[in-house]
């Protein structure tokens, strides 16, 4: 990713959110943006992702295996040392809450989910921070309704060969821009930091 682009898109302090079907590199594009970010790093592994281990140096991870787990990380999060000027990778969203779907009526699952993406959105004003939501989607990602009030950009994964598209849409899914990156772009390469 050319480092002019990635300035202009993450250059405000609120929620992106990265959506896709599986096996479309969003957890890969979402931990190429965290490498080259040259402020305080947090990544926050949600579902199967708590089990995954970034390499990188200055990442602060936090694995998070359920919902307690995850609501007791959020309220603690405005408290956290590094979360001034940081960007925030929270990956696996929905994880958690979308199995409670079977037990819960919808609207108490949708109210989980708007606490948490505005305690989330209150932590990057707050603290000069950004916030990379990752999700599954199709079309359009879960839990669209809530991230649509959260978020003002959203960014669609595609694959085709060997080259993943990201699809930049407002908040209400219009096209804005296309990026094309091949995956060797994408995948970390050791020695290789770029900051922005």
């Amino acid at each position: 990713m050319k480092k002019g682009v990635l300035q202009k898109l993450f250059s405000q302090n609120y929620i992106y959110v990265i959506y896709g079907p599986p096996l479309t590199y969003k957890t890969t594009i979402a931990l190429h943006i965290l490498r080259m970010y040259k402020g305080n790093k947090i990544y926050v592994g949600l579902g199967k992702h708590a089990y995954l281990r970034p390499i990188l140096k200055d990442i602060h991870f936090m694995p998070i295996r359920d919902l307690k787990e995850e609501l007791e990380f959020i309220l603690r999060l405005p408290f956290i040392q590094k979360v001034d000027n940081s960007l925030i990778v929270y990956d696996g969203f929905g994880a958690n809450l979308f199995p409670l779907r079977a037990f819960y009526p919808e609207n108490v699952v949708m109210r989980l989910a708007s606490f948490i993406l505005a305690y989330l959105k209150y932590v990057s004003l707050a603290h000069s921070s950004k916030a990379v939501v990752v999700i599954e989607g199709g079309d359009f990602p879960l839990f669209k309704r809530v991230l649509q009030e959260y978020s003002s950009l959203f960014i669609k994964t595609k694959v085709s060969g060997n080259s993943v598209t990201l699809y930049v849409l407002d908040n209400r899914f219009s096209h804005i821009t296309s990026l094309k990156l091949f995956i060797e772009e994408i995948l970390e390469k050791k020695d290789e930091r770029e900051d922005y």
